[in-house]
């Protein structure tokens, strides 16, 4: 299970704003760090919550966003190109089929919901 939490920054009744600490080296995430190569990103959650969150995804669900974001438009991809090579045709169609593959398998990947997630208040102590 992959595990962050997430200081609350505003709130409404609908909806959270927080910010993700970064995953970094320890002066990145104490403040110490000179590069400040990581940045803190604010991302909007749905619920009502007052002090810090703790987002957890399952490996399941990791896995259904890996083959919808990443698994399914680079098969599309692979299959376009190898179809289409396998008319034996030039490459500048082989690429056109590569990049349609691509597309039609973009079209197939279904968009996923903050249902995902799984939000749990919890109290940070400094």
């Amino acid at each position: 299970m992959i595990t962050s939490t997430a200081r609350v920054v505003s709130h409404n009744s609908r909806m959270t704003l927080v910010e993700i600490e970064p995953a970094g080296c320890v002066g990145c995430v104490e403040g110490g760090c000179k590069q400040k190569m990581y940045p803190r990103s604010r991302v909007e959650i749905p619920g009502e919550y007052h002090s810090s969150v703790e987002l957890s995804l399952s490996l399941h669900n990791h896995l259904v966003l890996l083959l919808h974001s990443l698994m399914l438009p680079l098969i599309g991809f692979v299959l376009g190109a190898l179809t289409v090579s396998g008319i034996q045709v030039g490459e500048p169609l082989v690429i056109a089929g590569s990049v349609t593959g691509l597309l039609l398998g973009i079209l197939v990947c279904k968009v996923q919901s903050h249902d995902r997630l799984k939000l749990t208040e919890v109290e940070l102590y400094d």
